[in-house]
């Protein structure tokens, strides 16, 4: 919902080399670990490079000062099963008071995004439409209406509203990448835990894919962050991080497969402003057009798009 109506959209390329090989897992028979591939070309999917960068600003965000309801947020965040907000038991209890207060002083915000969020759903939209003040708002979502509440806090989080969860579209999105490769067998032993040395009979070997001309080019797609805000600001940081330290993608990276390295010189972003009004035949022409487009290098994105 937050692509309506789209504001903005870019379209990024990252070019990243890699000296290391690596390891995208497509399963394996008993000792044999085989790569994601088709053909001669090692396949990275979309799914691989939105965990790298989600888990980067992951960690970003723990470092950032916040407060008011992000910082909330961010004690309430977690990972399992699609479920990102606590909205039950201890963790929570510090903090209810102040996130119900929050809700219930935006009710009429809070209720428009609930009806987008329901969209469809004729049923829940008439329950939602009976809540008439915060009060009865803030006690519906939290107790029949928690899965509407854990979308709803989705869409306020930066790591939930860039990178998506359960029914909320991520704003940054990423492109499977293919590129030529040839292999090479990397033999490995198994770990014996209590011993902390080589196991007896676990050996094996993980195929690992080395670009032929060592580039491997990511194209990113990033719509509707504002200049500014919290979410920009860690997107920012996450750039930046992986301009100066690299990014690890794939299985295996303790065995020092995986590791890219940014080649800042070889990447741009390209970015179209729809904010201003236009016709349709005229916005659907500039967005078939990206060439067009206004170009910013990796440091004039970060520093004129995202920063504040």
């Amino acid at each position: 919902m937050h692509l309506n109506p789209l504001t903005f959209r870019t379209i990024g390329r990252l070019a990243f080399t890699c000296e290391t090989g690596i390891h995208v897992g497509a399963g394996g028979e008993g000792l044999y670990k085989t790569p994601l591939k088709i053909g001669d070309m090692l396949l990275i999917p979309a799914t691989t490079w939105k965990g790298a960068f989600r888990a980067l600003s992951e960690r970003i965000i723990k470092s950032m000062r916040l407060d008011g309801v992000q910082s909330t947020l961010r004690e309430l965040y977690y990972e399992d099963g699609g479920e990102y907000f606590r909205i039950d038991g201890e963790v929570l209890k510090e903090h209810v008071n102040a996130l119900r207060e929050y809700l219930a002083r935006r009710y009429g915000g809070v209720m428009s995004a609930l009806r987008q969020l329901a969209a469809g759903n004729g049923e829940l939209l008439r329950e939602i439409e009976g809540l008439r003040d915060g009060e009865s708002m803030c006690k519906y979502l939290f107790g029949r209406g928690r899965t509407l509440l854990q979308r709803y806090l989705a869409m306020l989080y930066p790591i939930t509203s860039l990178y998506g969860s359960q029914g909320v579209a991520g704003k940054v999105r990423f492109l499977d990448t293919p590129a030529k490769a040839y292999s090479y067998f990397k033999p490995g032993v198994g770990i014996d835990r209590k011993t902390m040395t080589a196991a007896e009979g676990r050996l094996y070997i993980i195929e690992t894919l080395i670009p032929q001309d060592g580039s491997i080019t990511l194209r990113i797609l990033v719509d509707n962050v504002e200049r500014g805000t919290l979410e920009a600001r860690v997107l920012a940081a996450t750039l930046r991080y992986v301009e100066s330290e690299g990014l690890e993608v794939g299985g295996s990276r303790s065995r020092g497969i995986g590791h890219l390295e940014l080649q800042a010189d070889k990447s741009y972003f390209r970015v179209l402003n729809l904010s201003e009004k236009t016709d349709l035949l005229t916005m659907l022409k500039q967005l078939a057009s990206p060439a067009s487009w206004k170009t910013y290098s990796l440091k004039q994105f970060i520093r004129d798009v995202l920063a504040g």
